[in-house]
């Protein structure tokens, strides 16, 4: 994200997908967060110029983020990381984990 960071634009696609709007996305415990709430805290910034800080300094945002036409996900979670895999896959996880254990 650092090389290669998300667009306005693509900030505000994944803005679409969150239930909290931008504290969705800002990882709080980050160094960059600490110091810019110094000044002026993000949450207390009009949303398109929230949206140009957070394109402009990547190291805001949660990670990993994770997303598809329906769902989003920032930041590590491990139980909800697994909706992202296919049912099918999930299954086919579990059942080889269940023969693994009984052999």
């Amino acid at each position: 994200m650092n090389a290669q960071p998300l667009t306005e634009t693509e900030i505000k696609h994944l803005l679409q997908y969150t239930y909290d709007g931008i504290d969705d996305l800002i990882s709080t415990k980050s160094n960059a967060y600490q110091q810019l709430s110094k000044t002026t805290p993000i949450e207390d910034m009009p949303l398109s110029e929230a949206v140009k800080v957070l394109s402009e300094t990547p190291q805001l945002l949660r990670r990993p983020i994770i997303f598809d036409d329906h769902r989003l996900l920032c930041g590590f979670n491990q139980d909800e990381i697994r909706m992202f895999i296919p049912r099918d896959q999930r299954v086919l996880k579990m059942q080889a984990m269940a023969k693994h254990q009984m052999a």
